[in-house]
């Protein structure tokens, strides 16, 4: 039996094409400018755009809308004014916000994606942008980036698309992306240029990936600079690894005016990735760049979602972008490592035309160290079958704080704000902002703050010791190899793949299991008072040991020779409010745990303050 499963959680169905009860907003007809009609709409709603050259900046504020040209990037024009983005997701976007078929062009940088926005851009030309400006979190330096398009903290689709002849006064005047994942699929990145990188730039991000695209003439192509990339069945200048890829002058029609349909005689022609999943709408093999494929989209190669504790698991998405006109069904799946990866529904499953399927893939690691597992896919239509193969690669680590698990976040939610870590120093000197207050006039007041707690107990050999646990820089003592003695963030409190602390208000951050919470806690905020309660505007949640304090001859927990420090955990809450009653202050609130195999009856708990009243430079 067949199967059509439509359970929102289970698989998410996101449809382009009009839903029953979504809206169609035309533009100009309706309203006079694409941002009036955004600001119209609601999540589901599409609205359709005329051809014609329409002068403004578009902000999609969190609305998951699609926005589509009527005939085409070559006749609708977005043009910006050179002082901001043209097009900006900043809002937690997700797939189901959409901008096909528009041409991007004149801003200060052409696209931002950023705050977790994980939007699809198909068939769009993004070119002559030129950032000046910098960017939060931008290339060390805070040079401009990403005068094409510039990815933080997100993992966006682009299918189709090509970026061409953009500039940045800094780094990446094609595509700039720092912690994020981001998907090129027939894709061309040409003509790019800037202070350095003039192409690709990938800088700390995992999990992204180049297919079937063309990346040429940009003084250099693609700038690696963390974790690897899969590249496959692309035409790169100057060459790289990878299944499938060449090196040779692919032949455009008139690549200096934006006419990237490949010669007959070009190498790029039916040289994408083989099977017809991918094959062109005439049914020959995928030809690389923007005119080539089915408009599916499944990612292959290699997913490295992380560290996993031990005691948890996470539920990788396992996303099918099918935005083609045929449905397709998948007939079978298998897992090379069943121990480590499940898949829980039932087969077959119908991927129908023009949507957008999610299902989870639960990762649980057995035992520390890397895993992996190999998922086959066997998908058909009516006539043809073809199978995709994903290896997820986790890492099981014991859960226990340690380095690798620190993450940075910001608190901003009223007029105080101040970014945090969540090993518990609250600030980071010299980076902003820092108890910064109003908000965004410069003025910081802190330059860090570190809770303490110190305990008198008796060492191994009976003498009287007073650990102090505690994190903040410089003052941490360190183990002979450099290690700090101190506070630590315990792992499976945030999403392995955000690179972020859990936050309320961006479920994308949150781990997909709460330790230490059953399962009806899933994909709900672990709130103080409950399931889901959210005491304020925004509040942050992470959870910190002493476990790598070793300085002292003391075995809190007998069990755990390993274990250092006093034997303490340590949940740690920040609140935030936009109500004017409670805009200028921030509530941190520590809940202290014992576990160790002690009772500590003199104890003191403090706070060290690092102040910086008047700001940096004129510190008083």
């Amino acid at each position: 039996m067949k199967h059509n499963v439509t359970i929102l959680g289970l698989i998410l169905m996101i449809v382009y094409t009009t839903s029953v009860n979504a809206t169609i907003i035309n533009i100009p007809s309706d309203y006079n400018s694409i941002q009036v009609g955004i600001n119209a709409s609601a999540h589901g709603d599409t609205i359709k755009v005329s051809s014609g050259t329409y002068m403004e900046s578009i902000n999609y504020f969190g609305k998951n809308v699609v926005v589509m040209s009527e005939a085409g990037a070559d006749s609708t024009i977005i043009q910006g004014d050179s002082t901001q983005r043209v097009v900006t997701f900043e809002s937690g976007e997700g797939p189901e916000a959409m901008l096909i078929g528009f041409s991007i062009r004149g801003g200060n940088g052409g696209v931002l994606c950023t705050e977790y926005s994980n939007p699809i851009i198909y068939q769009c030309k993004i070119h002559n942008n030129n950032a000046t400006l910098p960017l939060p979190f931008a290339f060390p330096g805070n040079y401009a980036t990403g005068g094409g398009i510039a990815i933080i903290n997100s993992a966006p689709l682009l299918m189709n698309t090509a970026i061409y002849q953009n500039g940045s006064s800094g780094f990446a005047g094609g595509v700039y992306m720092t912690f994020s994942s981001t998907r090129l699929t027939n894709c061309i990145v040409h003509g790019n240029h800037a202070l350095a990188y003039d192409g690709i730039v990938y800088i700390n991000s995992q999990n992204s990936s180049i297919l079937n695209s063309i990346v040429w003439d940009n003084d250099i192509g693609i700038q690696v600079e963390g974790n690897s990339i899969n590249v496959l069945y692309s035409n790169i200048q100057d060459g790289l690894s990878g299944e499938g890829n060449i090196d040779q002058t692919p032949e455009f029609f008139d690549a200096q005016n934006g006419d990237f349909r490949l010669a007959p005689f070009s190498p790029s022609i039916d040289a994408g990735k083989p099977g017809f999943l991918f094959s062109d709408g005439d049914g020959t093999s995928n030809d690389m760049g923007m005119y080539g494929g089915s408009g599916f989209f499944m990612e292959v190669g290699k997913v490295d979602v992380g560290q996993i504790a031990l005691d948890s698991y996470f539920d990788y998405p396992l996303t099918l972008y099918n935005l083609s006109r045929q449905s397709l069904t998948i007939s079978a799946l298998t897992l090379s490592s069943p121990d480590l990866c499940s898949f829980g529904l039932d087969l077959p499953i119908d991927l129908v035309s023009s949507t957008i399927s999610e299902f989870p893939i639960m990762v649980t690691p057995l035992a520390s160290g890397i895993d992996s597992c190999e998922i086959t896919l066997m998908l058909s239509d009516q006539v043809h079958s073809d199978t995709l193969n994903l290896w997820i690669e986790a890492e099981g680590v014991e859960p226990h704080g340690q380095v690798l698990f620190r993450r940075n976040g910001t608190l901003d939610a009223g007029l105080l704000a101040t970014i945090f870590k969540n090993d518990g120093e609250i600030t980071d000197y010299p980076n902003q902002p820092a108890c910064e207050w109003p908000k965004g006039s410069g003025h910081n007041y802190l330059d860090g703050l570190a809770f303490m707690i110190q305990a008198e107990t008796e060492d191994n050999s009976g003498n009287i010791i007073h650990p102090l646990e505690t994190q903040y820089r410089e003052f941490v003592d360190k183990s002979p190899e450099g290690d700090p003695w101190g506070w630590e963030p315990i792992p499976g409190y945030s999403n392995p793949l955000s690179n972020a602390v859990a936050m309320s208000t961006t479920p994308a951050t949150w781990p997909t299991h709460w330790p230490e919470k059953d399962s009806a806690w899933d994909r709900f905020w672990n709130g103080f008072q409950g399931k889901g309660v959210i005491n304020a505007d925004q509040e942050t949640f992470f959870v910190i040991d002493d476990y790598q304090d070793q300085e002292w001859d003391f075995a809190p927990v007998s069990a755990d020779p390993e274990r250092g420090g006093l034997g303490l955990k340590v949940e740690v809450r920040g609140y935030a409010w936009d109500n004017p009653r409670y805009e200028d202050l921030q509530i941190w609130h520590y809940s202290i745990h014992n576990v160790s195999e002690h009772d500590y009856d003199q104890v003191v708990l403090g706070l060290y303050l690092d102040v910086a009243i008047g700001g940096y430079e004129d510190n008083i």
